[in-house]
């Protein structure tokens, strides 16, 4: 029996020819690869929107089985248990509702004359809280809508040195600087996504 063997020029052809090969199939496995992978992200997303929606669906039905009271087309829950901003803040969440955003005087008026019906002499929570740093207060609702220290909402000297914000019933709806951890009653409303 003959052994044949090649040249090394012949040899090194013949690698060079396979390698070009695998490199070809490789670079066609990893496109479909990833073909596939595009495919499956893509129809993650969809499920995952779909999902949301279900969620954001079930939070706006468990937020409607809350006690609450429709005033000038917003719907509020007037919580009259006692806690400190952050706790009123995280039960609201935890009814799938949010602390309550004032737009303007009249809807704080309206807001306060429903608060003082239900729990005569006291001052009530509100999403506003201070953001700002050291001296320098920026004052926002939980939407990011900025709550400006000039506002006719505030009550005349209305302590804004104080990082959270809570609503008078005895001053027609204004708004006043407070301790973040002293205890008041609050207001939660249903979440925008929910109307």
């Amino acid at each position: 029996m003959r052994i044949v063997f090649n040249q090394p020029g012949e040899t090194r052809r013949l690698v060079e020819e396979q390698n070009e090969k695998l490199r070809e199939e490789l670079i066609k496995l990893s496109n479909a690869t990833n073909d596939r992978l595009d495919q499956l992200a893509k129809t993650v997303d969809q499920h995952q929107n779909q999902i949301f929606e279900i969620i954001n669906s079930l939070k706006c039905i468990v937020a409607r089985l809350s006690n609450l009271t429709l005033l000038n087309c917003k719907i509020y829950s007037f919580h009259q248990t006692f806690a400190n901003w952050t706790s009123a803040n995280e039960i609201c969440n935890k009814n799938c509702l949010n602390l309550a955003t004032i737009r303007d005087l009249n809807e704080a008026q309206l807001v306060a004359a429903e608060a003082q019906r239900i729990k005569k002499g006291y001052a009530w929570w509100v999403s506003a809280k201070n953001l700002g740093r050291g001296s320098e207060k920026d004052f926002l609702w939980r939407d990011g809508t900025k709550l400006e220290l000039d506002s006719p909402m505030w009550v005349e000297n209305g302590d804004k040195t104080q990082d959270c914000v809570r609503i008078h019933n005895w001053t027609n709806g204004k708004l006043q600087g407070y301790p973040c951890n002293s205890d008041q009653p609050f207001i939660c409303e249903l979440p925008s996504e929910c109307y």
